[in-house]
């Protein structure tokens, strides 16, 4: 078989019925030359539909998910509006046990009617929202910002208008237009707290705006920030209110409260001022009063007692009215030293006895054979308590007894808790004057001052010390048949035996000061007199200067075994004198002791002196005991 024939179909089958054998005929050669081309156009055309089958296929497939979706799409947003015709009308009819919202579905008409009421109540709805909000004080808004932190406000009310001066309208979408509304220096703190609130934490800030008319506002902004998960941003939804009225109250309160405390500060000044001044002379009074009584005249004895006790009472009233002073001030500090509570309560009925036995009547000391030995408080307050007390109690007893108890009430972890009475048979107080007595300048009747005299300070500052020390005093009494006070105060139990209290007890008799070099630094010639006489009588040798440089020059160039210093002086005071002694690298200036003599109240000014270097102090006037008892203390190692 020969020939070019090209289909393998054709070539196969003339191989088949003619072997080998060669076609010679043209006319036979034309016709299979026809057949070989139709064989080929068939398969050209059978492979063109199979790819055009194959195309139709996917095209198919592609057309049948679209429509799937569509109809899932359409079958969901079906499912949704039954669920809302469902929650509006979810009652079944009870002939065919179709829902309401199934026949809904098949007549539109009705549809499309419920969903226009619906319309139309949430524009309702919404009207409402806008009217309540519009009535609103302040503005109600909303803002937000995007994930690159970008803000813009969403909303804003009608009262964006008043806060601003610019409506609703101008300022949603033009955050510049707010932000140079704000007042420049609280543009950075406002900026400041909305980035902290990204934490999504209630925010809270106060600003100040310039309004277009020249009006500065304070306003108050409060929000809850939302976190948006579709696009990342934060939306807050709060308010914002005018507290201008407020903040010109507070204005007003603060300058209030500081001229109140200007005034405090120079009634204080003013009281101390006077305090001292008083002072002064009246240390001289008892001073010379006490030297007097040592050795007095058979004749001078009566109008001697007469003026120390003037002397003693105007210094009481001073003590009185400082005291007040600094409890209604909030000053009052109070020690915590060893000290023992009988020995205490003994030297207080003690200094009472003489004034007692004048008037015929009994003074009585009562203790619980259970006290603590020694017990960590402040004795000084306490004695203070309990003398304005029992002076009362004697003052206003005729016959009969006064008597102080003390016991204890109950001992837990390492705490004491002791209670205090004091009773008298006296006048007795009327009920309805029993809480007016504890109330400053107050006493019982306008005819008590008259026959018994007194401030009226006495129970208030009593009053008031115990309640600072979460106490309270309580009162039990009959008119013409005596009182009874009491109160409760709490101890700490101490192990330590010995007494640091700087009430100390009496010095019977005077040893001598022989061989005793002390300096005595005071301004006023006075008290230089006064403290000069009772320091020769116990045979000390005495050195005065007159303020403080010249302390410093007489201690660099004498060994003195004891400084007496005053507080107030000219050039330099005794702080700053103690100080410079104290600073001194030689070794012997820090073991001088230093003992302040001051007209101030001790409590006042007790730190001061402790951290200006000095030991101790002496109040002025001072009790001839106390300043022996001081001097004694220290100058006792240094004795030679």
């Amino acid at each position: 078989m020969n020939g070019p024939f090209e289909n393998s179909s054709l070539r196969r089958q003339l191989k088949k019925h003619l072997g080998d054998r060669a076609i010679t005929d043209a006319d036979w050669l034309a016709f299979l030359g026809a057949v070989d081309d139709s064989y080929n156009r068939y398969e050209e055309d059978r492979d063109l539909l199979e790819k055009a089958l194959e195309l139709s296929s996917l095209e198919l497939i592609r057309v049948k998910d679209r429509i799937q979706l569509v109809s899932d799409q359409q079958k969901a947003i079906l499912d949704k509006l039954q669920g809302i015709l469902l929650s509006m009308q979810p009652e079944k009819n009870e002939e065919d046990h179709t829902t309401d919202a199934e026949i809904l579905l098949r007549k539109p008409e009705h549809l499309v009617d419920l969903l226009e009421r619906e319309i139309e109540k949430k524009r309702i709805s919404q009207e409402q929202l806008r009217q309540i909000s519009d009535a609103v004080p302040g503005c109600l808004y909303r803002y937000r910002a995007d994930r690159e932190g970008n803000p813009t406000f969403l909303f804003m009310s009608k009262g964006a208008l008043d806060l601003f001066g610019y409506s609703p309208e101008q300022l949603i979408g033009n955050i510049d237009l707010v932000w140079s509304v704000v007042a420049p220096e609280d543009v950075a703190a406002l900026q400041a707290s909305l980035r902290v609130s990204w934490s999504l934490e209630p925010w809270r800030v106060e600003f100040r705006v310039g309004t277009r008319t020249g009006e500065i506002k304070w306003l108050s902004g409060t929000s809850v920030p939302e976190h948006n998960p579709e696009d990342s941003s934060v939306v807050w939804s709060g308010i914002f209110t005018d507290i201008t009225p407020l903040k010109r109250i507070e204005n007003e309160l603060r300058s209030a409260m500081e001229a109140a405390e200007q005034a405090t500060l120079a009634k204080s000044q003013f009281l101390s001022a006077i305090s001292h001044e008083i002072r002064t002379p009246l240390n001289a009074v008892i001073g010379i009063t006490h030297l007097l009584r040592e050795d007095p005249k058979p004749e001078q004895i009566e109008n001697l007692n007469v003026l120390r006790f003037s002397a003693e009472n105007l210094l009481v009233l001073i003590n009185d009215v400082l005291d007040f002073s600094k409890i209604e001030a909030g000053k009052v500090t109070f020690e915590e030293v060893n000290f023992r509570i009988e020995e205490l309560g003994k030297r207080i009925v003690s200094s009472l006895a003489s004034q007692a036995a004048e008037k015929g009547i009994r003074i009585k000391f009562i203790r619980d054979s259970g006290l603590p030995p020694v017990v960590a408080g402040d004795p000084v307050r306490l004695a203070q308590v309990l003398t304005n007390l029992l002076g009362n109690a004697v003052k206003f007893t005729h016959s009969g007894t006064v008597a102080l108890e003390i016991t204890v009430h109950s001992v837990q972890s390492g705490q004491v808790q002791i209670d205090f009475r004091v009773s008298d048979t006296g006048i007795g107080i009327a009920p309805e004057q029993a809480e007016r007595i504890f109330e400053r300048f107050t006493q019982a009747s306008s005819d008590t001052t008259r026959k018994f005299g007194g401030t009226g300070l006495g129970l208030a500052i009593t009053k008031g010390l115990l309640e600072l020390q979460n106490s309270r005093i309580h009162l039990e009494s009959e008119l013409g048949k005596g009182s009874v006070f009491s109160f409760r105060l709490a101890f700490r139990v101490s192990a330590d035996r010995e007494d640091e209290s700087r009430t100390g007890t009496l010095v019977p008799s005077f040893e001598s000061l022989n061989g005793l070099r002390l300096l005595l630094v005071e301004d006023n010639s006075v008290n230089q007199f006064v403290a000069k006489k009772f320091l020769h009588r116990w045979n000390a040798e005495v050195d005065v200067a007159e303020h403080g440089i010249e302390a410093l020059e007489k201690v660099a160039q004498n060994q003195y075994d004891l400084i007496l210093m005053d507080l107030q002086m000219p050039e330099m005071d005794g702080y700053q004198a103690a100080m410079h002694i104290r600073a001194s690298p030689n070794a012997r200036y820090n073991a001088i002791p230093i003992i302040a003599l001051t007209a101030s109240s001790l409590l006042e000014i007790r730190e001061k002196i402790f951290a200006a270097g000095m030991n101790d102090y002496v109040s002025k006037p001072f009790n001839p005991n106390e300043l022996y008892g001081k001097i004694t203390k220290y100058a006792a190692v240094r004795t030679r």
